[in-house]
């Protein structure tokens, strides 16, 4: 038998892993040339309250240059996040090639 000391322990362990799993409460840090994590995450300047995922900027970015330019906040998006403005970001009508107008093109082609 557990106690309710235990189990409450326990549960508050659970908690802090599902906040950690959560994407809301996950960082995305960047690192940009010349950078190391540990500057990268001074450099976020925001608090984290669940875990941190460092990703590494294009080759020749530096950090100054990305947030003047406003490509800083895409290398802050998360997967979801990402996904989200791609979804919203119709391809077809920007012109950017889609899997369906592909087929289509080479169909018509033939």
């Amino acid at each position: 038998m557990a106690t309710r000391a235990q189990i409450d322990r326990i549960a508050r362990q659970v908690d802090k892993l599902a906040s950690t799993l959560n994407e809301a409460n996950v960082a995305y840090v960047p690192i940009y040339d010349g950078e190391s994590e540990h500057g990268a995450l001074e450099a976020y300047g925001q608090p984290h309250h669940g875990g941190v995922i460092f990703g590494r900027a294009r080759p020749g970015d530096r950090r100054a240059d990305c947030e003047r330019s406003g490509v800083d906040a895409l290398f802050r998006l998360g997967p979801s996040d990402m996904r989200r403005l791609l979804s919203e970001t119709d391809g077809k009508t920007r012109g950017i090639a889609t899997i369906c107008n592909l087929t289509s093109e080479r169909g018509s082609s033939t």
